[in-house]
């Protein structure tokens, strides 16, 4: 141990953790730390890496279901077939079907015929990592009316 005058040498401060999420978020930590000397503060850096990694783990399902299920907007997640995987709840409030309704459910089956043709190519876009803006297509309503999304 590091000693000045037969005293213990401590340092006391305060780590910021920083971890970015793929949503684009970042949380903050901070964490106080007293390190008595060096290697102490390798054991330190590895119990800290060890407690973001589960915590991280922990925390970023959590935080993506608050944020995908509470926001005013739909949201989906469908495979590269165009199958709804997982739905928010705007879905229902949108059109009238449970989520359940929807899930595994190809998506184009709700679009109007219409509308199918710009929506495949469009998917196609996506596919293919392309930047798509301002696309509006109309989607099914459990009573059969048509709402602009």
């Amino acid at each position: 141990m590091l000693k000045f005058n037969n005293k213990p040498h401590l340092i006391h401060f305060m780590i910021p953790i920083v971890i970015c999420l793929n949503i684009g978020w970042f949380l903050f930590y901070p964490i106080n730390v007293t390190v008595c000397i060096i290697t102490d503060l390798i054991i330190l850096v590895s119990y800290l890496l060890q407690w973001m990694l589960r915590h991280y783990e922990q925390n970023s399902n959590d935080i993506f279901d608050q944020f995908f299920n509470n926001s005013i907007d739909l949201l989906c997640i469908a495979d590269t077939e165009g199958h709804f995987l997982r739905l928010n709840p705007q879905w229902e409030e949108t059109l009238g079907y449970t989520l359940e309704e929807l899930e595994g459910k190809s998506f184009i089956e709700f679009v109007h015929p219409d509308d199918v043709e710009s929506t495949i190519c469009v998917t196609n876009q996506l596919a293919n990592y392309q930047k798509v803006q301002n696309f509006i297509n109309r989607y099914r309503h459990k009573d059969n009316s048509y709402r602009w999304i």
